[in-house]
């Protein structure tokens, strides 16, 4: 099915699956879900907490594998808002992806869809290949219909305050996409969707990114326990 929208991913929106209508209005309908959070516009303090929940999809940690939808012009009832779906709404949506509080960027689609007899922004994010995944230095997790804040276990002397699901979370999200990780040598595979000729040819120093290097493989290259 063809419609109008923006992606978020640099090889358009076929490489990002996005559901059919019928499948969005039935999550529309499931007030438990956590792939669903729905907003009836975007102002006030909407474009932070959108934000926030798509960085949670990106983490992934109930490990569906499949993309979470960010709803904009519907209400807490799945019932649409009415509120029209501009151009201008399109674009500032994708700018969730490409105004460098995301990081490592998310893989989105944005689109409008019409859902139950009006016009809806939909925001469908696929799950990242190497989280944690941040904003604004935060790792957001999702279980249900409620969203927290991950924490490192031990942090800060074991004084610093846990999320609502508890300590530890961020570790468990760097282990469900990781295949290649093994633990007991500390040699961590390269995810596929960053791989590149270059990397099966042999990289210079100049090819290495400072943030996957500092957030990913410094932090998890190093096996647990071991001097």
């Amino acid at each position: 099915m063809r419609y109008s929208g923006y992606s978020g991913s640099e090889g358009g929106v076929d490489q990002v699956m996005m559901y059919t209508d019928h499948e969005l209005e039935a999550m529309l309908a499931d007030p438990e879900s956590d792939l669903v959070e729905r907003k009836e516009s975007f102002r006030g303090d909407v474009p932070t907490s959108a934000r926030e929940a798509v960085c949670a999809f990106a983490n992934d940690l109930p490990n569906h594998r499949r993309p979470g939808v960010l709803f904009v012009g519907v209400r807490d009832d799945g019932s649409p808002s009415g509120r029209p779906v501009t151009d201008e709404l399109l674009r500032q949506l994708a700018d969730i992806k490409t105004d460098g509080n995301i990081l490592p960027p998310p893989t989105l689609v944005v689109a409008k869809r019409m859902l139950r007899g009006s016009d809806v922004a939909v925001v469908a994010v696929t799950p990242a290949d190497a989280p944690p995944v941040r904003f604004r230095r935060r790792i957001f997790i999702r279980t249900g219909p409620r969203r927290g804040v991950a924490t490192r276990p031990g942090v800060g002397g074991g004084r610093r305050r846990a999320s609502s699901f508890g300590p530890g979370r961020d570790g468990a999200l760097r282990r469900p996409r990781m295949s290649g990780c093994c633990r007991r040598s500390g040699v961590i595979e390269i995810p596929r969707s960053m791989r590149s000729r270059s990397h099966q040819r042999g990289s210079s120093l100049t090819d290495l990114g400072r943030y996957y290097f500092e957030e990913q493989y410094a932090t998890g290259g190093v096996c647990a326990g071991r001097p």
